[in-house]
Parts: structure tokens; sequence; C-alpha cells
């Protein structure tokens, strides 16, 4: 059995109205692995854990958002570290909307919504290049 323990969203927009505190998005998925998970060496797939990361993901920016959401990107997949996964919030037409301000209680949040920052500027640097 693997735990998950999936960090919170990192949501932009400028025209944010109300915020959600870090604490109440947070979420842990508890998921039992059997033998339709497992490789021939009996390690769980990589699959299946990209899988369990999506899910808690939703999970996570649901609660936020309190809309629909969809994997946008995910930054980076290592089976040894984080996932870094974006999320977009839809509207009633399946077009991305506006959510609440993430609301950074402690100087780790602060911490890791700047590294946040960061991959995104990084992201929409890649996008601008292809």
């Amino acid at each position: 059995m693997r735990t998950l323990d999936f960090v919170q969203p990192i949501c932009y927009s400028a025209a944010m109205q109300k915020g959600q505190l870090v604490s109440s998005t947070r979420s842990t998925l508890t998921m039992l692995m059997g033998p339709l998970d497992a490789n021939h060496y009996g390690y769980v797939h990589g699959g299946a854990i990209m899988r369990a990361v999506d899910e808690a993901a939703f999970i996570s920016a649901t609660r936020h958002a309190k809309k629909n959401v969809v994997t946008a990107a995910i930054d980076q997949m290592s089976f040894v570290g984080r996932a870094y996964v974006t999320m977009v919030a839809l509207d009633a037409f399946g077009k991305p909307a506006k959510v609440p301000a993430l609301l950074l209680e402690n100087a780790e949040d602060r911490a890791r919504s700047k590294k946040s920052e960061a991959r995104r500027a990084f992201r929409l640097k890649l996008r601008k290049k292809s």
C-alpha cells in the first residue's frame, strides 16, 4: 500500500475574488496496489503511480476551485520525488474559469508558491518557443 500526499494547487488569476486556505485544499489519497498494478518484478507500474498523482491533484484542485477541473500539464514526474501538476478549472461551457486566490498560511507555503511561479514562468517560456 502506498500513500500519496498531494500538495496544494497553485492558481493564477489577477481577478480572483475569495480565497482558499492552503490547508483546506490538501488531500491524501491512499490506494491498495494489487498484482494488476505490478510489473513482472513486483514493483508498481509507473503508469499506476501517475494515475494516482492525477487523481490526488483532481481532488485537491476541485476542493480549491469548487468547479470541475482537468489536468493541463505535469511539469515533472519523478518516482522518487514530487510531481508538479497544473490543473485548470472549467466553467459550465468547458472553458477555463477563474478560481479563488490561494491564501498562503506560512513560510513553507510562501516558498512553495515562489517556486511554483518559477516553474510557471519556465513553462510559459517553453510554450513561446514552440
